[in-house]
């Protein structure tokens, strides 16, 4: 309760290994509560630099991913959370498959506003559960939005993506732009799975 870390660069510098259980994020919250980092810089992680988990009232703010050794699932990037919350002000412009993604492993009522980058919704196959519920974004922008699969009320407000691939099931929209992506042409899909 009450943990504040912030204004700090960690680098790992751990071995290379065949097991990924090896490798740990820099900072974990289990079971926390108000607990707080600010302007985190990861460098050269493999996991997550921040891991949260049965968290209430906790924050990420002003965190940077530098030179992640790995960004295969589950890799590269900075905060993971699952349920219940706001994003806010954040960006991303070199994700190959996805700036905020939610694996589709049941997370629910998250809320991302002013967010740069691809937003990838429960498209990280079954093993994952391959679903979502009640997802809004306000104000993004991006390459992507790819919904497809079990996603339960995504609601896109103020938003301009590339190409938007989104499930049907309580998806709105109002005042989506879908433009070129660049590389596969202009698209909106809306499909029913």
């Amino acid at each position: 309760n009450g943990i504040i870390l912030k204004n700090f660069t960690i680098t790992d510098k751990s071995p290379t290994s065949a097991i990924t259980a090896n490798y740990a994020s820099a900072i974990s919250f289990a079971f926390a509560y108000n607990c707080h980092t600010e302007n985190i810089t990861g460098v050269g992680f493999r996991n997550p630099i921040m891991f949260n988990q049965y968290c209430t009232d906790c924050t990420s703010k002003g965190g940077r991913v530098e030179k992640p050794q790995e960004t295969g699932g589950g890799q590269g990037y900075h905060t993971q959370w699952s349920a219940y919350c706001n994003v806010l002000d954040c960006g991303d412009t070199n994700t190959a498959d996805g700036a905020f993604t939610n694996h589709g492993s049941y997370e629910h009522d998250i809320s991302y506003t002013n967010c740069i980058g691809w937003h990838s919704v429960a498209n990280s196959g079954a093993a994952f559960g391959d679903s979502a519920k009640r997802i809004n974004i306000t104000n993004g922008n991006g390459v992507s939005l790819t919904a497809g699969k079990n996603v339960i009320d995504l609601s896109v407000y103020n938003s301009t993506f590339g190409r938007v691939l989104a499930n049907s099931q309580g998806f709105q929209a109002d005042g989506l732009t879908v433009g070129d992506d660049g590389t596969s042409g202009t698209g909106f899909s809306l499909t029913s799975f």
